[in-house]
């Protein structure tokens, strides 16, 4: 049984809290945010495809189960947490909140309404949300989790927030869950309605996490998030030609294989006919959710073609190399993604990009051998670089 609800409501914080105590709480996992990016190239002159996906890593502090929930007395009202990552630069691209089960407040009709989502940089006095970054507007289409995209921001130093702001009164607005047992993070705050002032929150820990692309998952007390029931489905798309301006979208989808890792290799590829081609990863989840396929990089392959391993050379330029702590790539072309990727295929570093010229950190990295991939238009261009430091 749970115990009666009953709210507080300060006038200090403005905030209506509901509090009870969850003998049996679940919380279903809406699916993680599409792929930071899919990555194809040739090896072994031409006879193998591989292909790596990159997913997002998920920063959070809660541990998945609201023990209260936050609501504001009045629209207008805001509620962020701060996230901290362990290196730069990397892109926010989403993230989740946790509008609990529709039992709060009690009469609640909020399925179907919205609210709104900020990403603020930290340049607010004592290093509080300070200039909007980006911004979404998000429709409560479920209970428990809410997933957010369409957010793009770079961080390359510093900490972020992630705000919610509530549109509309308590019954119809989709509240915040929070999570407070020990050990607590610390990292909420909130804003009153018409007050541009920011405090920090005396209900931590808010349920609201950020979803980013660009974190190398080997480095320091991040780790890859458990595979459990999710996996993956691999596709090879042909049947399209972009000299004709298709897209892999216009391509015919041949299965490949289902896998737990986003990682696949293409020992067939030799045997396919001269053409062009690209991959495609779908992610399935334990409750039945998915996410839509997510296109690679082109492929071109068959003697006709130059090898994509060789081309350019004289337009591509990596220096220095050996690389310590840093290297610079000037191209003749603008390069549009680069990915750093070890001897066993993993991508341990990739980043979207607009520019010919360009440094890149390596400081990170361990003494060793690597590969940089280049995609600048329709080419993959790859170069080995030696880092010792």
């Amino acid at each position: 049984m749970r115990n009666r609800l009953f709210s507080v409501c300060t006038r200090l914080f403005m905030v209506t809290v509901f509090l009870w105590n969850i003998h049996s709480a679940w919380s279903q996992q809406q699916p993680d945010h599409n792929f930071c990016d899919v990555e194809a190239y040739t090896a072994y002159d031409d006879s193998v495809c591989i292909v790596n996906a990159v997913v997002p890593f998920e920063i959070k502090y809660d541990d998945g189960t609201h023990d209260d929930m936050l609501s504001w007395a009045i629209a207008g009202g805001e509620s962020a947490v701060r996230f901290t990552a362990p290196f730069y630069p990397f892109t926010v691209t989403g993230g989740k909140i946790n509008v609990g089960d529709g039992t709060f407040p009690a009469g609640a009709d909020y399925l179907g309404s919205d609210f709104k989502i900020y990403i603020y940089d930290d340049d607010g006095q004592d290093n509080l949300p300070g200039t909007v970054l980006d911004s979404a507007t998000v429709v409560v289409n479920r209970y428990e989790w809410i997933k957010f995209d369409g957010i793009n921001v770079e961080i390359d130093s510093g900490d972020f927030y992630i705000a919610m702001k509530q549109l509309y009164d308590p019954q119809h607005s989709a509240p915040v869950g929070v999570e407070n047992k020990v050990p607590v993070a610390y990292r909420s705050y909130i804003k009153q309605p018409g007050n541009n002032n920011w405090t920090e929150s005396t209900y931590n820990d808010l349920m609201i996490r950020a979803s980013v692309c660009g974190i190398n998952y080997g480095e320091k007390e991040l780790k890859p998030k458990p595979a459990g029931d999710t996996w993956y489905r691999i596709a090879r798309v042909s049947g399209f030609d972009p000299d004709n301006g298709q897209t892999p979208e216009d391509g015919t989808l041949t299965l490949l294989d289902s896998s737990m890792i986003p990682h696949y290799t293409d020992t067939a590829f030799y045997r396919l006919p001269v053409g062009y081609y690209a991959y495609a990863f779908k992610t399935f989840y334990e409750d039945d959710d998915t996410t839509g396929w997510y296109y690679s990089n082109v492929i071109k392959h068959g003697p006709s073609f130059i090898d994509n391993e060789s081309i350019n050379t004289d337009t591509i330029t990596v220096y220095p190399n050996p690389a310590g702590n840093g290297l610079t790539i000037k191209s003749n072309t603008k390069v549009t993604s680069f990915s750093i990727v070890d001897f066993n295929g993993r991508i341990l570093f990739q980043k979207e990009i607009d520019k010919a010229e360009f440094p890149v950190n390596t400081s990170r990295f361990q003494d060793g051998l690597y590969l940089i991939r280049l995609i600048t238009g329709k080419e993959v261009i790859s170069r080995k670089i030696v880092i010792k430091h």
